[in-house]
This record gives structure tokens, C-alpha cells and sequence, in this order.
């Protein structure tokens, strides 16, 4: 019975719609007006926050941007990773060491090499390592990269050959000594390599004792008056490790300088004040070699006023201290840091900052071994570098702090739109006072319209605690703010595709009061759009 009920009841919807449809040629829906409906959409366009991180910190520059363990907030500005430095072997250049082997066969040797193989008595060259740096002093040298190069003019050809033995040196615990030939008539050229190989000269500093000796083949050919000549050329490239003593030596680069690009907006458009800046500079040395320090040149330049402050003469006895050699085979290199202050500059470096520089520049000398004969020793990766480290604490006082970010922006069927709420809900996290203003642009950030015309919107700053200069945990500024934009000033942002915040910040009372500004502090913005469509709805179609 109760399946039968179901039939019956699918049965008769089946004819109601076949009847309701039959009859709409009776209905005239085409003669009915069509009829406004206007519903109300909310748009989100925003939910996001500008932090000093995101605001400040351009792409690719993140190393100059620093925050400690206890989230306050620091800019770095760097010169390089290594804005001077001096490599091992930078320090220490053997030049090339020239002598010649000359021989002339004689009437007995003829007879000899007519019968027999004829060894040729060894010759002792002594060839000085330091002969171009009277102050040099080499101990101990492992060649990392050398040779030896033998152009040789005989009179005769012979299968024999030329020995090189260097008398104080090994090459993996070995004596090093080396062959090359045959003899050859004429001009020709042999290498041998040296790489790898150990002059233990701490018997006789600097010289090298090489011994140059030779077989001869037993021959008809040569004759009384044959002459046996090679000019030798020591050439060592690359040193691997060293001993001995280097002399005094000052080195003075070019005159480095970096794009001050951290605070680009705040820069342009602002005036800040910081209580604390600071420079180190740090040295690393790994070389066994001391060294004196000089600061040459310290100075800000601002491009868009022309003007240079050089605040290296208010340095006084700061522009200049020492670098101690590390001890030998220590596992870490020797740092010495030297920082710079208001308190022990004279206050130059506010004034170095407060020219807003776009860019900075840096320059020392570096003297070795500035108190004369001392043991020095490095290996071939061992370096003697400065870092240049800018440190601006954010805490002090700012005026017309410029952050701005951009965000994507779309609204479609604009033709349909009546008229748009923009709702802005603003928590303001920061110690600092905001005045807002939001750009509507195209894709190429051309402006199109701004949100409040030639007014901003003006947000509180988080409430202040005096003793710590940090706003109070969980206090905000909150700006709640409606504009109304109707159909003609749409009609102008029809090709909007981005918006841009900007928020010119302050400090309250003037600028006067010192604050601090941490990582967490950040501006919250809830941007939504409540949108009143024109639809008009046609029955029968």
C-alpha cells in the first residue's frame, strides 16, 4: 500500500509540472517590468600587518636587519662580509729566482764518453728566497704551487739526461730530486713540477741549495769543445704554509663604501634620532702575524644634499690599536673588536647618522709586525679580514618614520556597483603616532585615487610605559573608520589592480620623547568592502 501511495504521488507532480508549463503561453512575463534589486556584499580586501621587518628590510638585504634574543630591534649596515682583507699570500711574494748551468765537454771526457757512460760531477747553486726583501726571513716554505723551468741550448743530441736534487728539501718525506732529458741539439725546453714539495732552510735562512748533476751516454759522436748550457727559473706561485719572519709591511686598500638602502623611506621623508649608534669594526686573524690598526677614513655622505661628514679626527686614540698574532697551531683565530660610541667619540656617531647618509665609508691601514722581528707563520687559507658593523639600536626618537607596503586589489562587475563602505579597522602596536593613507593604483603602481582624498587617518600610538619607553603589553591604538566611495569615484579606480598603505609615523609631543621599538610592535589592518549592487532582475528570461 505504501509503495502504490508513492507511485500515485510521483505520478501527479509529473502532471502539475506538465500543466504549469503548458500553460505559460497564458502568463505574459515579457510584458512585466524589470525589477531593481540591490543586495549588499562584504568584500574582504586586507588582513594583514606591516612590521618593521617587512617595511623596512628591502630584498636581499635582510643582513641588515637584527633582532637579539629579547626581540629589539637593530639595522646593520655592512661593508661586504669582508670589507678589507688580506690573504696569506698577499704577504709574502718569492720572486723569480734565476741561475744558469753552463759545461763545456772537454778533450779526456771526449775519450771517456767514447768508451763509457760519463756521470757528470755535480754543481751546488745557493739561491736566495729573499733576495727582493732584505727583511724576509723563510724558515720553512711547503710549495703549493710551483716549478721549474729548464731552457736548455746544446751542442749535441744524447740520450742521457740532466739532474735537479734540491739538498734541503723533501716532497712526502723524501728527498726531492728530479730528471729530464735526453740532450737535445738545438733549443728546448723541460718543467719540472715542485708542488707539494718542503724547503727546510732554518739551517741556512732564505737559501736554497740546489744541485745540478747529469749523465751522459756513452757516444762516438760528441767531441772535445760540446757544450752542456740550461738557464733554470724557480718559479713558486702559491705558498701552502710558512715560517720565518715577514718584515714591516703596510697594507692600505682603496677606500671601500656601501649603499645605505635599510631606512630608504625613512631616510627621504624623515628625521630620526637615535639614542645609541654605533660602529665596530672587527678584525680575524688567523695569520701568526700581529698587526696595528689605523682608521683612516670614516665618513657619511648624503647624495641628495652634496654634503660629507669625515668624523675620523673625533676619534682620537680609538682610530688606532693593535691585533695580537694567535699562537701557533690555535684552533681559532684571534678577533679584536673595537666599537665606537657617542660616549667615546664625542658624540660623532649621532652626528654620522643624523646626515641621513646614503652612503658610508671606510678605510684603514694595517701595519705587520709593527714592533719589529717576531716569529710569523701561516697556511694558505689563513686570512687577516675587517667587518665593518653599523648598529642602530631602534630606540630614540623619530619624526616622519615613513612604512608603506602594497597589497593586490580587485573589484569585479564594477559597472554593477551603486556605491562601495570601505570599513578600516586599525590596531596600532607600535609607541608611535600614524598618519594613514591608503592609494588605490594599476599594475604598474601608477595612482589612480587615494581613500581619503587629501585628509589621513589618524591612529593613536600604543600607550607608553616611561620606564621601560615600550608600550604596555596588550595596549593598542585602535582606529574603527568608514569611507564611502559613490559611483563616479569608482568609475576612476575601475583599473585599480593594487593598494598602498602608507603610514608617515612620529613620535608624540613633537617628536620629543624616547622610545623603543621591538620585532613583535606592528600596525594590524582589517581592510573590507561593503558593496551595493544595481541588479535588475527580468522575469521570463
Amino acid at each position: 500500500m505504501k509503495r502504490n501511495s508513492i507511485i500515485l504521488l510521483s505520478l501527479f507532480m509529473l502532471c502539475s509540472i506538465w500543466i504549469l508549463y503548458s500553460c505559460k503561453k497564458d502568463f505574459a512575463f515579457d510584458r512585466i517590468k524589470g525589477l531593481d534589486w540591490n543586495p549588499d556584499l562584504a568584500v574582504p580586501l586586507v588582513k594583514d600587518s606591516i612590521t618593521f621587518e617587512r617595511a623596512l628590510i628591502e630584498t636581499d638585504t635582510e643582513k641588515n636587519f637584527y633582532i637579539d634574543e629579547n626581540g629589539e630591534v637593530s639595522i646593520l649596515f655592512y661593508f661586504k662580509n669582508k670589507a678589507f682583507c688580506i690573504k696569506a699570500n698577499d704577504l709574502v711574494s718569492i720572486p723569480a729566482l734565476d741561475f744558469s748551468y753552463k759545461r763545456q765537454i772537454t778533450t779526456i771526457e771526449e775519450q771517456t764518453i767514447k768508451t763509457q757512460d760519463f756521470p757528470i760531477p755535480p754543481i751546488t747553486f745557493s739561491v736566495n728566497l729573499a733576495q727582493s726583501s732584505p727583511e724576509l726571513i723563510v724558515n720553512e716554505l711547503l710549495v703549493k704551487k710551483g716549478k721549474i723551468i729548464a731552457n736548455s741550448s746544446h751542442t749535441f743530441n744524447n740520450p742521457g739526461y740532466m739532474s735537479v736534487t734540491i739538498l734541503n728539501a723533501t716532497k712526502n718525506g723524501n728527498p726531492f730530486a728530479s730528471t729530464f732529458g735526453p740532450f737535445i741539439k738545438g733549443i728546448s725546453t723541460d718543467t719540472i713540477d715542485i708542488s707539494g714539495v718542503l724547503f727546510d732552510l732554518s739551517a741556512t735562512p732564505n737559501i736554497l741549495s740546489m744541485q745540478i748533476g747529469g749523465l751522459i751516454k756513452q757516444s762516438e759522436n760528441l767531441v772535445a769543445g760540446d757544450i752542456i748550457q740550461t738557464d733554470y727559473t724557480v718559479l713558486i706561485s702559491e705558498i701552502e704554509t710558512f715560517k720565518g719572519y715577514l718584515g714591516q709591511q703596510t697594507f692600505t686598500p682603496l677606500e671601500e663604501s656601501v649603499k645605505v638602502t635599510a631606512f630608504n623611506n625613512a631616510y627621504v621623508l624623515g628625521e630620526i634620532y637615535f639614542t645609541d649608534p654605533q660602529v665596530s669594526i672587527t678584525i680575524v686573524n688567523s695569520i701568526g702575524i700581529p698587526s696595528a690598526i689605523t682608521i683612516e677614513h670614516l665618513k657619511a655622505y648624503n647624495e641628495a644634499s652634496n654634503v660629507t661628514l669625515d668624523v675620523t679626527d673625533r676619534l682620537g686614540a680609538n682610530a688606532y690599536f693593535e691585533v695580537p698574532s694567535p699562537e701557533f697551531n690555535a684552533p681559532k683565530p684571534v678577533t679584536k673588536t673595537m666599537d665606537y660610541t657617542n660616549e667615546n667619540t664625542g658624540n660623532s656617531m649621532y652626528d654620522l647618522f643624523n646626515l641621513k647618509p646614503d652612503r658610508v665609508f671606510f678605510k684603514i691601514k694595517n701595519e705587520i709586525n709593527p714592533h719589529g722581528k717576531t716569529f710569523n707563520f701561516f697556511s694558505d687559507n689563513d686570512s687577516l679580514y675587517a667587518d665593518l658593523k653599523v648598529r642602530l639600536p631602534l630606540f630614540g626618537h623619530f619624526d616622519h618614520l615613513t612604512l608603506q607596503d602594497t597589497f593586490d586589489f580587485s573589484l569585479n562587475q564594477q559597472k554593477e556597483i551603486e556605491m562601495v563602505e570601505f570599513k578600516t579597522k586599525i590596531k596600532n602596536g607600535m609607541p608611535l603616532m600614524a598618519r594613514m593613507q591608503v592609494y588605490f593604483t594599476d599594475s604598474v603602481y601608477n595612482k589612480l585615487d587615494s581613500l581619503t582624498g587629501t585628509d589621513n587617518i589618524l591612529i593613536e600610538e600604543a600607550p607608553v610605559d616611561p620606564t621601560t619607553f615600550l608600550p604596555y603589553p596588550g595596549m593598542f591604538g585602535v582606529k574603527d573608520t568608514s569611507f564611502f566611495l559613490d559611483k563616479s569615484r569608482m568609475d576612476g579606480i575601475v583599473n585599480a589592480r593594487k593598494i598602498i598603505v602608507r603610514a608617515v609615523m612620529n613620535t608624540s609631543d613633537g617628536g620629543a620623547p624616547n622610545v623603543k621599538i621591538k620585532a613583535a610592535q606592528l600596525l594590524s589592518l582589517d581592510f573590507s568592502a561593503l558593496v551595493r549592487l544595481r541588479k535588475t532582475i527580468s522575469p521570463g528570461k
